[in-house]
């Protein structure tokens, strides 16, 4: 009869930390898509989204290509507190950077993949006549970015202020072409901690 209550106790607690890890994968992160993959001929404005419940720091993963050589495609990001009087919203460029990975143990030809990475950030290596001291250290990426952002040919992921972005927000995508006869693919996906 006792081992029988030790074993439910501890059949219990399993349930509630698997309980727990199913939340901490589903429960706080969300995924909101701010632009379904769309042609865009003209200069065009998203379906706006809702941040409410969203806090801390999210990415915005942008995606744009184009039929045309040579074409540009910018994405601009606004905000409003009322879906009325839209405001820029400040935001943060993730940095590529490649890194190679090499597999020494594949066999006669080593095996070699380059991932690229979009970091916060970027590895910089001081001049030791100058700055004292010549170790690597990381520089962080600035807020305070408005500007409208370069997206043609791939993917450009930045990051927000979730919490003190207004409550609504869109990306307006332009093109570079006077006529628009250029047709880009556009998305855009907003990853973020959500309270509920």
């Amino acid at each position: 009869m006792k081992f029988n209550k030790i074993f439910l106790a501890f059949a219990a607690v399993g349930c509630m930390v698997a309980t727990a890890s199913a939340q901490d994968t589903f429960g706080y992160t969300r995924t909101l898509q701010v632009a379904a993959p769309t042609a865009v001929t003209t200069a065009t404005a998203t379906n706006t989204v809702d941040l409410t419940g969203y806090f801390g720091r999210a990415n915005l993963l942008l995606t744009g290509y184009s039929n045309t050589n040579g074409a540009t495609l910018t994405a601009t990001l606004t905000a409003s507190p009322d879906n009325t009087n839209w405001v820029a919203v400040s935001y943060a460029s993730a940095v590529s950077t490649a890194i190679i990975y090499t597999n020494m143990f594949y066999g006669g030809t080593n095996l070699s993949v380059t991932d690229t990475f979009l970091l916060p950030g970027t590895v910089t290596t001081p001049t030791a006549s100058s700055s004292g001291f010549a170790t690597p250290y990381w520089a962080a990426i600035t807020w305070t970015n408005t500007a409208a952002i370069s997206v043609i040919g791939g993917t450009v992921l930045v990051g927000i202020n979730a919490t003190d972005t207004p409550r609504y927000l869109r990306v307006i995508w332009t093109a570079n072409d006077v006529a628009y006869t250029n047709t880009a693919v556009v998305s855009a996906t907003l990853t973020g901690y959500r309270a509920f």
